[in-house]
């Protein structure tokens, strides 16, 4: 349900004609009517004095608890699920890919030097690993993509 929508119902509920209602709010007849043709909108100060003269809060005259908003609620939590996700997902992978670099890189057998030695295998080993985690990765942003949309 749109302001306008709202706006229409409210004058209606109290019985009150368009010129009515804008004698309440001190208004013009045509203000009514653009607002309830969806022409305008109530300015902030319009909107204080409808929710005060009819005893109504913001949140009934947008409807930001209503009915119609369930969809974007559902689709909110849903997101906020989906970055929950991502973020545990990435940081799984970057623990996986630490104890993964200090495993591949670090050679015990050259313990004593302080130099890193890095071989062709372990070099391989390590990008294997890592687009192994990236598809994963992706595996999961597109797994939630696709259950939204079936």
């Amino acid at each position: 349900m749109t302001i306008s929508d709202k706006i229409k119902e409210i004058r209606k509920n109290n019985n009150l004609t368009q010129d009515e209602f804008a004698d309440k709010l001190m208004i013009s007849r045509v203000t009514v009517s653009k607002w309830e043709n969806n022409q305008a909108s109530p300015d902030l100060d319009n909107i204080r004095i409808i929710c005060e003269v009819f005893h109504v809060t913001p949140n009934d005259l947008f409807e930001i608890y209503g009915d119609d908003n369930s969809k974007n609620k559902q689709d909110l939590q849903e997101n906020n699920y989906k970055i929950k996700g991502l973020f545990i997902s990435l940081g799984i992978s970057f623990a996986i890919l630490t104890v993964l670099i200090v495993l591949l890189f670090v050679n015990p057998s050259h313990a004593n030097d302080n130099v890193l030695r890095i071989d062709r295998n372990s070099l391989i080993g390590f990008f294997i690993i890592l687009i192994a985690i990236i598809i994963v990765i992706l595996l999961v942003l597109l797994g939630s993509t696709f259950k939204k949309i079936a």
